[in-house]
């Protein structure tokens, strides 16, 4: 009997130790995102797909885009793209993707913003049997999770293997399987976006690389910037991290110190610029990034409060030579670590 006893123990033991020693698929469980810069219509805006791992299964993926509007001078003019306050999730069917004339339908233009409007496109859609684009990312979000990242796509891009849904492979599929790439990696990521001074779109967003135990063993800042550009926007080709020293953020006329604005792409405007940093214990942005990740990394990011004008209002001493605008770096900082 004891001998009995003691195989069953031992093959219970053996299968439990097998399934706690099991490889997991993913990094730890978690939400993780993926996501692209690009434009729609002329105008910068961001797409978004997470990911949500729970007992190291994809448990859910939610899809979103962020748009802009036209930022305007006091003269009318255009100088830059403020990013929408609501994303196309958020916005439902105040987006009114099929909110157009159809005069086969006998449907007008509605104001969506009354009763009646709203009212009248949803009897619309209904009647159409069209769905607005949040339903859409719906469907797309089932079906990632039932069949995987992939699309099919006709000549023009648009997605013909999932029903109900009619608009293009806007970077749907490929941010999917990214996001399921970065879960794999433990590759956590956290954005946000803002127009700075009404000229320069900023998209800012915080890598952090996470061990089995959900525990953050790297953290990377980084930001890509934008603005309009002999009357049409485009983005930077490289962000600050990639830019580095090239990025230039002390690289502007110095009386005191003697120092001209130097070409950076040459050899000796490099090394002029970079002897003057050295000489006037200046910091590039990547340097100042850099340090802010590696504080947080260490210490979190509690006590860490900036002012009214975005920066470090009671710096630790490690974050001395931290003297950009971090309130939006603090922003992703915080996100990440929630």
């Amino acid at each position: 009997m004891f001998k009995k006893v003691l195989v069953v123990f031992i093959a219970v033991f053996a299968a439990l130790t097998l399934t706690a020693c099991k490889e997991r698929t993913f990094k730890a469980d978690g939400v993780y995102t993926a996501f692209k810069v690009d434009l729609s219509y002329g105008k910068p805006q961001l797409t978004t797909v997470d990911v949500t791992i729970k007992d190291d299964k994809i448990e859910s993926f939610y899809i979103d885009c962020r748009q802009s509007a036209e930022a305007k001078d006091n003269d009318g003019n255009v100088t830059g793209y403020a990013f929408n306050e609501k994303t196309k999730k958020e916005l439902q069917y105040l987006y009114g993707m099929h909110n157009t004339p159809n005069a086969e339908a006998g449907y007008t233009t509605q104001d969506l913003t009354t009763t009646e409007g709203m009212a009248a496109y949803k009897e619309y859609l209904e009647e159409e049997g069209l769905k607005e684009w949040f339903e859409q990312a719906a469907l797309l979000e089932a079906h990632f999770k039932a069949n995987g990242t992939t699309l099919e796509t006709d000549d023009d891009g648009y997605i013909t293997n999932v029903a109900g849904v009619t608009v293009a492979d806007s970077n749907y599929s490929a941010l999917a399987a990214e996001a399921v790439e970065n879960a794999k990696e433990g590759k956590v990521v956290k954005v946000t976006q803002y127009l700075d001074r009404g000229v320069t779109n900023n998209v800012v967003w915080v890598e952090g690389t996470v061990n089995e135990k959900g525990e953050f063993t790297a953290i990377k800042i980084d930001t890509l910037q934008g603005k309009i550009v002999e009357g049409a926007f485009a983005w930077n080709e490289k962000s600050k991290q990639e830019l580095q020293y090239l990025y230039g953020m002390h690289n502007t006329p110095n009386a005191e110190a003697d120092y001209a604005r130097q070409d950076l792409t040459t050899a000796e405007g490099m090394a002029t610029y970079k002897e003057y940093l050295e000489e006037e214990g200046l910091k590039e942005w990547f340097e100042q990034a850099d340090m802010l990740a590696a504080y947080v990394l260490a210490n979190g990011v509690d006590g860490l409060d900036v002012n009214a004008s975005g920066k470090l209002s009671s710096a630790p001493t490690q974050l001395a030579d931290v003297t950009v605008t971090v309130s939006h770096y603090l922003e992703v900082l915080e996100a990440l670590f929630e």
